[in-house]
């Protein structure tokens, strides 16, 4: 039965097709090897245990800038701190869009 496909594959002039094919499905195979073995290394842990700690970190940040703020007088850091409270306004907008 073989040997009727390969007859077929050539007579309708389906070889380099046939190769190319072929070769998709072994990169096809490459990426999907790749990508198991990077899920498999991706850190455990859930988006709401990491939350926990990134808003730990973010109010850490707030304090440090304000308080860098404070020290100097606001002129070095008042066009970061817009930058930031614009980001924020544009995060939020983005959040409550429907």
């Amino acid at each position: 039965m073989e040997g009727n496909i390969k007859d077929a594959v050539k007579t309708l002039n389906l070889v380099e097709w046939v190769q190319e094919l072929k070769a998709a499905n072994l990169e096809f195979n490459d990426v999907y090897l790749k990508r198991n073995i990077e899920t498999g290394q991706k850190p455990e842990g859930t988006f709401t245990e990491k939350k926990g700690a990134v808003i730990d970190i973010y109010e850490s940040l707030v304090i440090s800038i304000k308080s860098l703020y404070v020290v100097n007088g606001g002129t070095v850091l008042s066009n970061l701190i817009q930058e930031i409270n614009s980001l924020i306004a544009r995060n939020n907008k983005l959040l409550t869009k429907d």
